[in-house]
């Protein structure tokens, strides 16, 4: 008789590097804005994408993008639909839009600010 054992854990689908590729906000048609209100949304999502999000299964993040560079700790609410983000200066909390295992999107509590993640395939 042969038994085999794993001994892999479940690892959470979030630990895994996620690059950020899209920014929008909630109700903003870009087209419809002035020059100079483009002008700052583009500046606003130049300063994001492209940022890489790296979440590790001890509960702590580390965000870098060219020069800047955070960290901190997560966690999940129970339910999981919302995501806390914590670093030295403030807690933030996101709202989970949707989340597989290659893609996460988050709004700010708010509801204005929409982020769009991407991870490589595991």
């Amino acid at each position: 008789m042969i038994l085999l054992f794993s001994c892999a854990e479940k690892v959470d689908p979030i630990v895994n590097v996620w690059t950020v590729s899209e920014m929008s906000f909630g109700g903003v048609v870009e087209e419809n804005l002035d020059p100079q209100s483009k002008m700052m949304l583009d500046q606003m999502k130049a300063s994001v994408i492209g940022g890489i999000y790296t979440f590790k299964a001890d509960g702590t993040y580390d965000f870098t993008f060219k020069e800047r560079k955070d960290n901190g700790t997560y966690r999940f609410s129970e339910d999981r639909k919302t995501l806390y983000v914590k670093n030295a200066k403030e807690e933030r909390d996101y709202s989970l839009v949707s989340f597989t295992a290659d893609k996460m999107e988050w709004t700010r509590q708010d509801k204005k600010a929409f982020l769009t993640l991407t991870a490589p395939a595991k």
